[in-house]
């Protein structure tokens, strides 16, 4: 599998290196899920390269789909207000 962080940091046009780490276990995560819904019986299957080439772009779209669900996730708890009803007990 050839998905690396610097591929899909330019897909996802990400600059610092801040995110690096979870990218790294994105892609693992992302690649796990593949594996696990296909199987990992037949080594040879992943080596065919038609094989390779979808599961590297399938994963980098798992990847971008969790950087993105994660940012959103993120922007609705910063404006998230807690409020205090005042009188309860």
């Amino acid at each position: 599998m050839t998905v690396t962080v610097d591929n899909l940091k330019i897909s996802l046009r990400v600059d610092s290196t801040v995110d690096d780490d979870l990218l790294n276990r994105y892609i693992l995560a992302a690649t796990n899920y593949i594996k696990n819904a296909i199987g990992t019986d037949d080594v040879k299957f992943y080596a065919d390269d038609n094989i390779s080439s979808l599961v590297d772009v399938h994963t980098g779209l798992l990847v971008m789909l969790y950087h993105k669900l994660i940012a959103q996730w993120r922007l609705l708890l910063s404006k998230v207000r807690v409020l205090t009803v005042s009188g309860a007990t």
